[in-house]
């Protein structure tokens, strides 16, 4: 359901904004592969400060979502929603 998933999904972690996991369709809108996603933070994709991604991760938790939208970076440098 995670990998095969067309939606783009990462699993990250809220301390350290690791990225764990990255699906198919990640990879193919990102341009980086799993493996290298899996070795990357969000913040590495985000245009948004680290402070501000800790925030948008504990109000999410707050209000039991499990997820939120950001304009990120591609591989070619370009930014997307």
């Amino acid at each position: 359901m995670f990998q095969r998933n067309a939606s783009v999904m990462l699993l990250i972690c809220r301390k350290t904004l690791q990225i764990l996991e990255a699906n198919e369709a990640a990879e193919a809108y990102y341009s980086i592969t799993i493996d290298d996603l899996k070795k990357m933070k969000i913040t590495d994709l985000s245009q948004k400060k680290e402070s501000d991604l800790k925030k948008e991760f504990d109000q999410t938790a707050v209000l039991d979502e499990s997820h939120f939208t950001s304009v990120h970076k591609l591989a070619d440098g370009s930014l997307e929603m």
